[in-house]
């Protein structure tokens, strides 16, 4: 059995851990990883680029890039 670890739509670590088969699959949700860091007290630890991230603050929404005409 393997730990699998459960994500948000932001890739930050729900704080859920589940365990599979090492033949099984996981749901997009869940990633098959190392353990994940220690987790800041408002902030979030993010699985992205194969490894995870620790952030100081937790994403909530997403936000829009700003387009701007382009000068000419």
């Amino acid at each position: 059995m393997i730990d699998i670890y459960e994500i948000d739509e932001f890739g930050q670590w729900t704080g859920v851990i589940d365990q599979i088969a090492e033949a099984d699959g996981c749901a997009a949700a869940w990633v098959r990883a190392p353990a994940p860091p220690e987790s800041p007290e408002s902030g979030a630890v993010i699985w992205a680029i194969e490894r995870w991230h620790v952030r100081e603050d937790r994403l909530t929404s997403w936000v829009e890039p700003e387009v701007f005409p382009r000068q000419e």
